[in-house]
């Protein structure tokens, strides 16, 4: 997957101001002006190589024939964001976690800056609850039916023996 200047830059919170002469900045207030500049997105190109072969490896892990089919459809940095967030949110017992903080979270973490909200919900990548029931959690997810209004939920506790 190629990535372009402009993108990279964008992943790591800086922008291109200007192509020629190359000017860019970041959004904590830093410049960077045309060799500078150039040797900044060579540094956030071996970054960037570095979290793409991360990600390799942690997928690259022995599974169980159980766990096979949910593996291959569940990508990592979607597993990574919820369990972000149940470290954050468990509380009492459970965790109640918003369904647009998980999808946040996931596009944090997703290590293709193409991929949209649209492409996780499109391969089912949401459909988490078995990897995690899976895994001692009863997962209950709440949406708003006809004529309801409120945010799309999950809520994780642990199975009772």
């Amino acid at each position: 997957m190629e990535i372009t200047n402009k993108e990279l830059l964008e992943k790591y919170g800086w922008s291109l101001d200007c192509e020629n002469p190359l000017e860019i900045s970041h959004t904590d207030g830093s410049r960077a002006s045309n060799i500078p500049a150039k040797l900044m997105i060579e540094s956030l190109k071996e970054d960037y190589k570095e979290e793409l072969e991360e990600f390799r490896r942690k997928n690259s892990k022995v599974i169980s024939p159980d766990e096979i089919l949910l593996e291959e459809q569940i990508p990592e940095f979607v597993i990574q964001a919820v369990n972000n967030l149940l470290k954050l949110k468990f509380m009492g017992g459970e965790a109640y976690i918003y369904q647009d903080d998980i999808m946040k979270e996931a596009l944090k973490l997703c290590p293709d800056p193409e991929i949209t909200r649209q492409d996780i919900f499109n391969n089912k990548w949401m459909d988490f609850e078995p990897l995690f029931e899976n895994n001692g959690w009863s997962v209950r997810y709440d949406k708003p039916g006809y004529n309801e209004s409120y945010r799309a939920n999950f809520t994780f506790t642990k199975k009772k023996k």
